[in-house]
C-alpha cells in the first residue's frame, strides 16, 4: 500500500516526458522547446511554448486556429461592436480583418496610415486644401454670370466637399421679390447642384449649403464654377464658397 502513491508518480513523470499519455495519469502540462512540436493523429500533447515562456496556438484560419495576437483580437471586436445584425458572420470577419490588418494600431486601439493608396480619409498625405470664395454684383437679367470659377490643376483630382451659395440686393429692400437662381457647373454648362432665393424683406439674407457626404471628383483640367441667373436687373449682390482638396 505504501508503494502505490510512488508508482503512480512514477508513471505521472512517464506519461509527462512521453506527451502521448499525459492526460491518462494527470492534467496535461506545457512543454518549452525551442521549434514548435508535431505529432500524430488522436495523441494526447501537453501545451507548447517557447523558451521565452510564450503560449504556442496557431493562426491558421481554414482550421480554425486560435488568434495568437491581443491586437488582432482587439481589431476583430472593434469590428463586430460595428457591424450591423446579421452581418457578423465568420467568413465577413476573416474578410475585414484582413483589409484591417493593412493599418497600423497603437496602444489605445486609433489608427494611422499605413500606406498612401487611394483611401485617404483622416489623413493629409498628397492632398493640397482648396478653399474657393468668389462674388458677383448684377445689373443685368443675363442668364450663367459667372460668381466663381477654378480649372483643375493638372495632373491633379479636385474633390469637391462642400458649396455656399449666398444672394441679397444691394441696397436693402422691405419689399419681399425673387432674386434669381445659382447653380454649382462643372464641367461648364453642366449644372449639379441649383437653387434659388429671394428678398426676405429686411430680415436675415438667404444662404443655401450643401456638403457632400462622399466628395465629388472632378478631374485635372475640367472647370467647376457658381453661375447665376438673376430675374430682374435690380442690383443684387451673389456669393459662393466652395471647398475641397486636390491630389
Amino acid at each position: 500500500m505504501l508503494g502505490r502513491p510512488a508508482l503512480v508518480g512514477a508513471l505521472a513523470l512517464v506519461g509527462v516526458v512521453h506527451g502521448d499519455r499525459a492526460a491518462q495519469f494527470c492534467c496535461p502540462v506545457a512543454r518549452a522547446t525551442a521549434a514548435a512540436p508535431t505529432y500524430s493523429p488522436s495523441q494526447f500533447v501537453p501545451l507548447s511554448v517557447t523558451l521565452a515562456g510564450q503560449l504556442r496556438t496557431t493562426t491558421a484560419a481554414a482550421a480554425g486556429g486560435f488568434l495568437d495576437s491581443v491586437v488582432k483580437v482587439r481589431r476583430l471586436d472593434s469590428i463586430i461592436t460595428q457591424l450591423p445584425a446579421g452581418t457578423n458572420t465568420l467568413g465577413r470577419l476573416r474578410a475585414l480583418d484582413s483589409l484591417v490588418g493593412r493599418v497600423k494600431w497603437d496602444t489605445v486601439g486609433t489608427s494611422t496610415s499605413a500606406s498612401s493608396g487611394n483611401v485617404s480619409l483622416g489623413t493629409s498625405t498628397g492632398k493640397v486644401t482648396v478653399l474657393l470664395t468668389g462674388s458677383l454684383t448684377t445689373t443685368a437679367a443675363t442668364a450663367d454670370q459667372v460668381i466663381l470659377t477654378r480649372t483643375v490643376t493638372a495632373s491633379k483630382t479636385l474633390y469637391l466637399s462642400y458649396v455656399c451659395l449666398k444672394a441679397r440686393l444691394t441696397a436693402v429692400s422691405a419689399t419681399a421679390s425673387v432674386l434669381g437662381a445659382a447653380s454649382v457647373e462643372t464641367p461648364s454648362g453642366t449644372k449639379v447642384y441649383t437653387t434659388t432665393f429671394v428678398n426676405p424683406t429686411t430680415s436675415e439674407v438667404e444662404q443655401n449649403c450643401v456638403a457632400w457626404g462622399e466628395p465629388v471628383p472632378v478631374a485635372a483640367g475640367v472647370v467647376v464654377r457658381c453661375v447665376t441667373t438673376p430675374t430682374a436687373v435690380t442690383s443684387m449682390f451673389w456669393l459662393c464658397n466652395l471647398g475641397g482638396y486636390e491630389r
